[in-house]
């Protein structure tokens, strides 16, 4: 099988919390957000066989808890994340997916790490992202994941963007939310942001989560 490889970060602390995890980065992404974090693998094409990939992980297997999907957008290659998802399980290893969810999710990953781009209204979704498909794909998988599998996560960029709340129908549907911090987002607007969801939805901050 080929891949439209990006690269690879053998060991991570931060994709998911409490793992030591590889991260795959899978090539192409169909959005075009405009504080995209990884514009360079957004596009292009780079193919090496899933056998070396595969290698690099069991390499790596003594070090590690976890394998990670990254992208790009990772589901824009199902059949990739299925297999790698079956080799990090063969390996024992727990296998996340982190992915906008701009297209159908896989079943399977023992945790997902949606996204969210900006408020949930198709025409302010579609539009941020330049992706006609997003925002009903968002919803659908929404809809279909499991809260207690999956954690979403929003960027905050000074100055924010949303116009409307993006948080109420995600806390609604029984999801926890992580707050990160943009790369031009100053600490103490991202702290005066998350405080302030946090006194308009009441929430809890629990390790970096935001909870009801």
């Amino acid at each position: 099988m080929q891949v439209n490889y990006a690269g690879r970060h053998e060991l991570s602390t931060i994709d998911w919390p409490g793992h030591a995890s590889y991260i795959v980065f899978l090539r192409g992404c169909p959005m075009s957000c405009p504080h995209c974090h990884n514009p360079k693998i957004r596009t292009g094409e780079r193919l090496i066989n899933f056998d070396d990939i595969a290698q690099e992980i069991l390499a790596a297997r003594r070090y590690i808890s976890a394998l990670v999907i990254s992208g790009g957008e990772p589901v824009m290659q199902p059949e990739v994340c299925l297999e790698l998802l079956i080799w990090g399980h063969a390996l024992g290893l727990k296998v996340g997916l982190e992915t906008s969810g701009c297209r159908p999710i896989p079943e399977g990953f023992d945790q997902v790490f949606l996204d969210i781009k900006t408020s949930l209204e198709s025409w302010l979704y579609n539009s941020y992202t330049q992706d006609n498909k997003a925002f009903d794909n968002v919803v659908q998988n929404l809809e279909r994941l499991d809260p207690r599998t999956t954690e979403i996560r929003y960027v905050v960029h000074e100055p924010d963007v949303s116009t409307i709340d993006p948080f109420s129908p995600i806390i609604d549907m029984g999801f926890s939310i992580r707050l990160l911090r943009g790369d031009h987002t100053s600490q103490d607007y991202f702290t005066n942001f998350q405080n302030s969801v946090i006194s308009d939805l009441n929430l809890k901050l629990e390790k970096g989560v935001l909870k009801k």
